[in-house]
């Protein structure tokens, strides 16, 4: 794969990023699907109630890569979820997630949205 060519914005010798940002949770990004949700709240400790009135910052990302850079043009199974609890990304944590894997996060995401108050 060629890179820095005629019109790009890539240093020569610069390798291209194979994944496509699907949604970026921090305190900059402007989504037309999402609006902006601003950055996540910093986690305090395990004995501490979060509050929507609680520190924010760092930065949360989803990223696929699309069909067209698979090899024969199909689809990569692989999911990155790349996070840092600083707004400068120092440290990121970067994770790949299966079908498997992202198809267990998203049943366990629904049910946690789908809770509801216990009752006693």
């Amino acid at each position: 794969m060629e890179t820095g060519g005629e019109g790009s914005t890539q240093a020569q010798g610069e390798e291209m990023s194979l994944y496509a940002t699907w949604l970026s949770i921090d305190g900059d990004t402007d989504d037309e699907e999402t609006g902006h949700l601003g950055a996540p709240y910093v986690y305090t400790a395990s004995h501490v109630l979060p509050t929507t009135t609680g520190q924010r910052g760092g930065w949360l990302q989803i990223a696929g890569i699309p069909a067209h850079c698979g090899s024969d043009g199909g689809l990569v199974d692989f999911l990155r979820l790349s996070t840092s609890a600083t707004d400068d990304g120092d440290p990121a944590v970067d994770l790949l997630l299966d079908r498997e894997q992202v198809e267990t996060l998203r049943d366990r995401l629904t049910l946690w949205l789908e809770r509801e108050v216990e009752e006693g």
